[in-house]
């Protein structure tokens, strides 16, 4: 047991895991730009959900790399109580093991002015670099990155992923370039958790609403068709109003109804449907801007598409990640800690 001890928290196990490490990755990214689209869809789902549906000849190097960082944070975990454990000896007056001499842990401020405090720094970021990883996996296994939400408006939509989680949709906004490619995109979101209002919040490409480990992401702002103004006039009426799918409207007192039916955004147009006793018994595509399309009379009644209402609609992602924080807290420890072991060091 001590053999495999010594050998677990060795430098040398350090560097031959970094070596193998860097080599993984390189053919990883070789595989990565020969064949990039059988990764499509590793950045909307968890790693291990995609891990486990991807074929193994596009995931076999990422799992060979979660392997050797499993054993390369063995190492770091045996590797830092080593190392502490001898210098907290050190500190408290004990003296340093012989494996920390062998290691030349001792130095001047050791021999002659004791264990200084800027001697843990490194230990501490090794520590940082361990939460950090803790996080990653509290996350892949606990969280959910959702699919694409389409919605306009007004509307709520509930996250399939998880039940007591809903966004309602305000004002979306789009600005084109002159060029013709989207310059600016915002959305008012509003977070619902068990049907309550938690956070609202205006977000763009860069600013996502974030509440605890739920972050809700804007893709997309595009225009489409809401539907059309439709005027129908005769029989001793003449009325306009707004029609999009799935809304009707009675038109006269014989059960005669209009109602809205498919629409095609390519071409700006929407099926009109009449009915009569529930029955279709007339279809009619319509498109405002396209001559012979704008209208059409039936029993005296004309019908005529006036107007386009034009809609935007958002597409959003919603992502848990439960180890975010621990993630953050982590990377702050190692950063923090490099950061003081480099300043303590010029000055001495």
């Amino acid at each position: 047991m001590k053999s495999l001890y010594k050998y677990l928290s060795s430098i040398k196990l350090t560097i031959i895991l970094t070596y193998l490490i860097v080599i993984n990755t390189i053919i990883g990214s070789f595989i990565l730009l020969n064949s990039s689209e059988g990764y499509s869809g590793i950045d909307h789902t968890l790693l291990v959900n995609w891990l486990l549906k991807s074929p193994t000849s596009a995931s076999w190097w990422i799992f060979s790399l979660i392997i050797l960082l499993f054993f390369f944070s063995l190492n770091t975990v045996f590797c830092t109580y080593d190392r502490l454990s001898s210098l907290i000896k050190a500190w408290r007056g004990k003296g340093l093991s012989k494996e920390a001499e062998e290691l030349s842990l001792v130095s001047e401020d050791i021999e002659k002015k004791g264990v200084r405090l800027k001697t843990f720094l490194p230990y501490l970021a090794h520590i940082g670099f361990l939460i950090a990883l803790f996080g990653h996996l509290v996350g892949s296994l606990f969280g959910f990155k959702g699919g694409e939400i389409r919605a306009t408006t007004g509307e709520i939509v509930q996250i399939k992923e998880s039940k007591n989680l809903a966004i309602k949709i305000g004002d979306l906004h789009m600005k084109l370039a002159k060029e013709g490619y989207p310059e600016e995109m915002s959305g008012e979101i509003t977070l619902m958790k068990n049907r309550k209002a938690v956070k609202g919040k205006k977000i763009g490409v860069n600013s996502p609403l974030i509440y605890g480990d739920v972050a809700v992401y804007i893709k997309n702002v595009q225009p489409i068709i809401q539907g059309f103004e439709i005027n129908v006039s005769g029989h001793g009426q003449n009325s306009t109003f707004l029609l999009s799918p799935g809304m009707s409207r009675s038109i006269d007192e014989n059960n005669l109804h209009i109602a809205g039916g498919r629409i095609n955004q390519r071409y700006g147009a929407m099926e009109i449907l009449l009915l009569k006793g529930g029955q279709i018994i007339q279809r009619k595509w319509l498109a405002p801007s396209m001559p012979g399309m704008q209208g059409f009379n039936f029993n005296n009644q004309n019908m005529r598409a006036v107007k386009t209402r034009i809609t935007n609609v958002g597409t959003f992602t919603l992502n848990k990640d439960p180890g975010a924080l621990i993630v953050f807290s982590g990377l702050g420890l190692f950063g923090l800690s490099l950061f003081a072991h480099i300043i303590l060091r010029k000055r001495s």
